[in-house]
């Protein structure tokens, strides 16, 4: 259609809109009739939404201006399909933030109502180098629920206390004062003990503060707030896959000296955090997997395995090599199943860059063998078509994340 209901559209929406039909992986045409749409009636601007987040399931950005547009609307019940939908999909901040303005002031929620929506808050995205002001909110609203004479064992200064902790050991910025709160509370409740209870916690929170910086610094670099995009390889690109690569480095490292369940956390959210704005970007995958077969953390290994990036139709690096699935795992995970599931079914026309490594020891060589000839040829192409873009191995393991896209010579197919 030609027009919206508040008059006709304009000749850059439909430009967009014949770019979004050609390609529908276009982000910066959704981006610009997104921003047109949502100022629309809700059957114009929802079928649009919708389509959006089907081709761009991980960007928050999309569900943002999504949520911003029903909230405008008052529909609240669409609001809250929408918060099932994409909280716990995009562990993004500004989400969070607009699921607990609408706790404030849309469902004016009580005391207890609050509180658990922020430590649902805390728990999905607590871990976000920017969530410091969260923890603040969360720590006086339990702190504010003491009432004057409490004992120090009561329920409500051991649940304070405890907010207080746990927030001075977050690498999050905006915690520098809450120190000096925790302080002059201790010396309110037990003078006593107040000494002792700060000794016990200052070099975490020390520690905290350092790496709190730290982190900063590498955050700083990632770009967020934009959709994810197929990948071109450009220098931008290559830029973001560098700076996601020193975060992942630096949080390895374990600077906080995490125990392998909260290391294991921590990585999570570091990884599904890159996957929303590089959702289709193959190099992503292959760290997370790497990262999470380690000793401490071997059951997981799999896991990131079973959600492929989906068919790019324009894309030249799309088939990673992934880091072969060690054996033992897990007992009841089937690890050859998941790459050939995960990534081989999802090998479509002349795309397929190979060879793809799979793990010989779950189902053997002759498994393997027999998968290897999906790869070198499948449908639609030919071998000679697989040898004229190649991803150099060394960027999916030990060496520089950002891949060394290079051009081979294509090699011809024998009678």
């Amino acid at each position: 259609m030609a027009v919206w209901a508040t008059g006709a559209k304009t000749a850059r929406c439909l430009r967009m809109e014949e770019r979004v039909a050609a390609d529908p992986l276009d982000a910066d045409a959704w981006a610009t009739l997104l921003s047109e749409a949502q100022q629309q009636t809700p059957a114009e601007y929802r079928p649009l939404f919708e389509r959006c987040v089907q081709s761009f399931p991980s960007a928050a950005v999309c569900w943002h201006q999504w949520l911003e547009t029903e909230l405008r609307q008052r529909d609240f019940e669409r609001v809250e399909s929408l918060f099932e939908r994409c909280l716990l999909r995009c562990p993004h901040i500004e989400l969070w933030k607009i699921y607990l303005r609408y706790l404030k002031l849309e469902k004016r929620c009580g005391f207890k109502e609050l509180e658990s929506g922020l430590h649902m808050l805390l728990d999905a995205v607590g871990a976000d180098v920017g969530s410091g002001p969260l923890w603040v909110e969360w720590v006086g609203l339990l702190r504010d629920a003491v009432e004057p004479g409490s004992l120090p064992q009561s329920k409500a200064v051991t649940d304070a206390r405890d907010a207080f902790r746990l927030a001075l050991k977050q690498p999050a910025v905006g915690l520098e004062a809450l120190w000096k709160e925790y302080e002059a509370w201790e010396g309110t409740q037990s003078r006593e003990q107040a000494k002792t209870m700060l000794a016990e916690i200052a070099d975490d929170a020390l520690v905290a503060r350092r790496v709190a910086k730290e982190r900063k610094a590498l955050v700083d670099r990632l770009s967020l707030r934009r959709m994810p995009r197929p990948p071109r390889g450009t220098p931008a690109e290559l830029g973001q896959l560098r700076a996601w690569r020193a975060l992942w480095e630096y949080e390895a490292s374990n600077p906080q000296r995490l125990d392998p369940v909260q290391l294991q956390t921590r990585m999570q959210f570091t990884f599904n955090q890159a996957l929303m704005v590089c959702w289709f970007t193959p190099q992503v995958r292959p760290p997370c997997a790497r990262a999470r077969i380690r000793p401490c953390l071997s059951f997981a290994a799999p896991c990131c395995l079973l959600l492929p990036p989906p068919p790019l139709p324009s894309s030249l690096t799309l088939l990673p090599y992934p880091p072969p699935l060690p054996s033992s795992t897990r007992p009841d995970v089937n690890a050859s199943g998941v790459a050939r599931g995960g990534v081989v079914d999802a090998v479509q026309g002349p795309r397929a860059i190979g060879p793809l490594l799979l793990p010989t020891g779950s189902r053997g060589a002759p498994f393997t063998r027999g998968t290897h000839p999906r790869v070198r040829a499948p449908r639609g192409g030919t071998r000679a078509s697989l040898g004229r873009h190649r991803i150099a191995r060394g960027a999916c393991s030990d060496g520089p994340l950002a891949s060394r896209i290079h051009s081979s010579p294509a090699v011809e197919p024998k009678d």
